[in-house]
């Protein structure tokens, strides 16, 4: 046999025993190999079998001969090859990933730099390695807490697929799997979401081994949908990612590791720690049999153990855990490294949870220190505002357990003044940290998420507040005691938890307006504002056709089409983000105009308040419900329903709501005085008798109510200030409605803003005008005029009832206007189109919408208004989905929507509710009456156009007083003894 016949088979031999997983016996042969090709100076074959022989040693776990040889190996071939070889960046990358599996970050990080640098001297970026390497970089980052430098490397590494190999969808796919992995460990779930979902559908297109990826995207999307609490979703996806997992890797490998890992954390969210128990256990058996108990993913299974433990109230071993896996962490990482510090807060807050508040104090505080470069020693009650580092996420959560932790030391061991003060002092910092943390989401759906998480620190922010505002009546000056320690108190405690209670409230809404405003006055480039509206348009075109396509039956969508429309839909984000980036850059008054969304002090609502008028702003927490009372000279906070032992009061007001205005729905068809009576009353007593108790009612006849939570979806007008008989006439009721006009709004900073919109109107001058829709469904008056018709029908299919008090409605407003002589425009029936409603609304000062609409909140888009379709055989082209009005630029004065469910929608917690009226304030409208349930077609005709010709009975438009014209309608309504089923459900957003 010669010997160019001997080595080949025996690489054919070296290759079958590599791909059976014979590594050892593949790595002699390739060693072997080496010897013949060296011997026969065949240089470059024999570089190809060192790093083939180096390959065996890796799937063999050899990770410390790696590491030493890798480089003497390079420094050899070297030596020997006069030309470049690929083997030289494969080395480098070879002891990048082993580096990075050993937890050697930023080692790692450096070696594939230096293979990416080598690739580029000598092959160009045109290189596949090239986009393998920068993965390879951001996920390191990543593992190191950088994310923005991961999220940097990943988008070079889909840049140069997306020009040099569009049709790699692999490489693609791991992109977005690194981007989703970063973008989720920055806390931006929801953008993490979003690339998971991109990489899936690209994902989809792979076959074989290469389909792995997609295991790997969903395992990253369980997990993400366990941040954002939906654990049916996490649940459902890790199940089945572990068992792909298990059908394809051995017993033990590290990705069914992750699954058993991932498996216990939604069981610990769903409050299954036994379960939960059981996976960890399991994850770490293996881990210690394969990785030793050095390893971080071995580190981090002693820390899941640990969090079960710790829920389960078995706080003596969960220390035990946390402690061991701080004491490896320190030794691993050092004492200022991310997961150090988040293990020292975790054994912080389990001494908290054991009642040893003082040592749970000093850890935490030990927590603080170590953030960050800074060599500064903080005293324990120092104040933070000094403190400024890069990581501010962890800067947060450092704050929030100190803060917590001085609060409870108060309450619970020192009753001391200074563990009070130090308390509101660090919550103070903790809330502008969040503010700058909020600024840093790209997407909507991570400011909101990121909402959710501020509003349960304001709860405890707002509890230390009232603590000192009782200090405060007896006597204690807060800002003299303050500046004895340097801390920076410039309001009263009890302006302080006013603050953190707007902080919670509507920023979202708040920063989109002021984002208009700031557009203004920047005065941007013509080309950015062109682009961006191209993008915008694309982006809702897109986002209609998916929302038309998911709403169809399963069966019957196109996949392709959604998965087509998916991948457009996030490219054109992608390319939206870039731009607002850009402008940041380009123009910085505008970037600090957007986020100068600084909330409403006391003193300025005050004002702003008539002497007439009494705020009374809401806020839920799980033990009781705050309510502040602001007049123009006066205000008070009052703690109201008190949580009884083993009864969640919260949850009962939330069902005592539904139930209220589920009784108002029915009312105008089925005899429910009786219940309704008893509701109406207990709902009073609950949540407005102690509020009143502190008003002048002798004076007070106007209420600006900022609800929160469930409180959103409740008529305060209807509610009954006296028991009655259930035989009693409405129109005898002691309704609220009798006593105060009332008013509602997201925040007490929003309604100060619309306020003064309203002022520069008024100096101004305002275009009058009026734009009413009625699509009523259908062209001929076919049907019977009922009062038991009402605006509310669910969509499955195109057949819609008529409503046709609508066009009696709108004709009948339309009528008020021209006799005043102002400019006015109608669509009924077939011209009252989604297209026509896009295009004129903006024109008008006052609009009207007399339509069906629809909230289904398991819809992807859950609100929409029903207008006439332009096509009978497919009715999609007729919803307006809230999405679209947000896109809207409107000054209308009013906008009334006279169709049901319009101030329903989803809950989210730290903004409110996503409903309509939210939608067309977004827009730019000053004012919104919208119905709180499904409203009847004749009454609803009545009180809108009662409503507009009290307005018009006005001189000047400007002079109206919404709120008041609204009140005085529904008591007219009332006097005729109509039950609150047929005005209760309009109610007015704005000033």
């Amino acid at each position: 046999m010669d010997e160019l016949e001997k080595t080949r088979n025996l690489n054919l031999k070296a290759k079958k025993l590599f791909d059976e997983q014979s590594y050892n016996e593949a790595k002699l042969i390739y060693a072997e190999l080496s010897t013949i090709y060296f011997d026969s100076k065949l240089w470059d074959k024999w570089s190809v079998n060192l790093y083939n022989e180096m390959h065996c040693k890796f799937k063999n776990k050899e990770y410390d001969k790696i590491i030493l040889e890798s480089s003497k190996l390079i420094s050899l071939i070297e030596c020997n090859l006069s030309e470049p070889t690929m083997v030289i960046s494969n080395l480098w990358n070879l002891k990048g990933v082993v580096l990075k599996k050993n937890g050697r970050y930023l080692e790692g990080i450096q070696y594939f730099k230096k293979s990416i640098d080598y690739v580029l001297k000598f092959f160009g970026e045109n290189n596949i390695e090239v986009v393998i390497r920068y993965n390879n970089i951001g996920l390191c980052y990543s593992d190191d807490k950088q994310y923005e430098n991961a999220i940097v490397s990943h988008n070079k590494s889909l840049a140069l697929s997306n020009k040099y190999f569009q049709d790699d969808y692999l490489l693609k796919a791991e992109s977005y799997n690194g981007l989703g992995i970063a973008y989720r460990a920055k806390g931006d779930f929801y953008k993490a979401i979003d690339c998971l979902n991109q990489g899936r559908i690209i994902g989809e297109k792979l076959t074989g081994q290469e389909k792995y990826i997609l295991i790997d995207l969903c395992s990253n999307l369980a997990n993400c949908y366990n941040d954002i609490s939906n654990f049916d979703l996490a649940l459902k996806y890790n199940l089945d990612v572990l068992e792909r997992r298990e059908k394809i890797y051995p017993a033990g490998d590290h990705r069914i590791c992750n699954s058993y890992n991932n498996l216990g954390d939604t069981y610990r969210e769903l409050k299954e720690f036994d379960k939960a128990l059981h996976f960890h256990n399991k994850a770490l058996k293996y881990r210690l049999r394969d990785l030793g108990p050095m390893h971080p993913h071995t580190v981090f299974s002693y820390n899941n153990i640990g969090i079960c433990l710790a829920n389960k109230k078995d706080y003596e071993q969960a220390y035990i855990f946390f402690e061991k896996t701080l004491k490896i962490r320190k030794k691993i990482f050092g004492s200022k490294h991310q997961k150090t510090i988040e293990s020292i807060l975790q054994i912080g807050e389990c001494l908290m949870l054991d009642g040893k508040y003082i040592e749970g104090l000093e850890a935490c505080h030990k927590a603080f220190n170590n953030v960050g470069d800074d060599e500064k020693e903080y005293a324990l009650k120092d104040s933070p505002y000094d403190k400024q580092v890069s990581m501010t996420h962890l800067l947060l959560m450092c704050l929030e357990k100190k803060s917590e932790a001085f609060y409870l030391c108060y309450t619970e061991v020192s009753n001391s003044i200074d563990d009070l003060l130090a308390s509101l002092e660090y919550y103070n910092y903790t809330s502008i940290i969040a503010g700058e943390i909020w600024k840093m989401y790209s997407l909507e759906k991570g400011k909101l998420s990121f909402a959710k998480r501020t509003k349960d620190i304001y709860k405890k922010a707002i509890k230390a507040a009232l603590c000192a505002n009782a200090l405060e009546k007896k006597g204690l000056n807060l800002q003299v005691e303050g500046r004895k320690r340097d801390y920076h108190f410039e309001r009263s405690a009890l302006e302080m938890a006013f603050c953190f209670s707007e902080k919670s409230k509507g920023v979202l809404l708040l920063a989109h307006l002021k984002d208009t405003e700031a557009r203004l006055k920047a005065n941007l480039p013509t080309s950015f504002v062109e682009e961006e509206h191209n993008l915008s348009l694309q982006l809702i075109k897109i986002h209609r056709q998916l929302n038309t396509e998911r709403s169809k039956a399963t069966a019957e969508q196109n996949k392709q089409k959604i998965s087509d429309w998916d991948i457009q839909y996030f490219q054109l984000l992608r390319e939206y983000e870039e731009l607002t980036k850009s402008l940041q850059v380009i123009n910085p008054d505008y970037y600090n105009l957007r986020y100068n969304v600084d909330v409403i002090t006391i003193s300025q609502i005050q004002q702003q308040l008539a002497l007439d008028t009494a705020l009374l702003s809401y806020f839920v927490e799980e033990k009781e419900i705050i309510a502040f009372i602001v007049c123009r000279d006066d205000v008070e906070i009052i703690r109201i329903l008190k949580k009884e032992k083993g009864n969640d009061k919260k949850d009962e007001l939330t069902k005592k709501i539904n139930n209220f205005v589920q009784l108002l729905e029915l009312m105008g068809k089925h005899n429910l005085k009786d219940r309704y009576v008893k509701s109406a009353h207990d709902l009073y007593m609950l949540l407005l008798a102690p509020v009143l108790k502190k008003v002048d009612k002798n004076r007070i006849n106007q209420l600006l109510i900022i609800p929160d939570e469930a409180l959103f979806q409740l008529p305060f007008e209807a509610l009954l200030s006296n028991p009655v008989s259930e035989y009693a006439a409405y129109a005898a009721m002691p309704y609220v409605l009798m006593d105060f006009d009332i008013t509602y709004h997201y925040s007490a900073t929003l309604w100060s803003r619309s306020v003064q919109q309203s002022i520069s109107l008024n100096e101004e001058g305002i275009r009058l005008g009026f734009t009413g829709f009625a699509p009523v469904y259908k062209s001929e008056k076919t049907e019977e005029y009922s009062e038991a018709t009402t605006r509310s029908v669910q969509i499955a299919g195109a057949d819609y009832s008529a409503l046709l008090y609508s066009e009696v409605e709108v004709e009948g407003v339309a009528r008020l206007f021209k006799a005043k002589g102002f400019p006015t425009e109608v669509f009924l029936h077939e011209a009252a189109t989604r297209e026509q409603f896009l295009q004129k609304a903006a024109q008008s000062s006052y609009l009207l919408i007399a339509a069906h609409s629809d909230y289904n909140e398991k819809e992807l888009e859950p609100n929409r208004i029903i207008f006439s379709p332009t096509k009978q055989e497919d009715v999609t082209d007729a919803l307006l989905y809230m999405s679209e009005v947000y896109s809207m630029h409107l000054q209308a004065q009013l906008i009334v929507l006279s169709c049901c469910n319009t101030g329903k929608g989803k809950q989210s917690s730290g903004e409110g509710v996503m409903a309509f009226n939210r939608g067309f304030l977004f827009a730019g409208a000053r004012n919104v009456i919208y119905t709180l349930f499904k409203v009847y077609d004749k009454a609803s005709s009545e009180l809108t156009t009662s409503l507009f010709e009290k307005i018009l009975e006005k001189k000047t438009t400007t002079s109206a007083n919404y709120r008041q014209e609204l009140a005085t309608v529904k008591r007219a309504m009332i006097q005729k003894n109509m039950s609150p089923a047929h005005w209760a459900g309009f109610v007015l957003m704005g000033n």
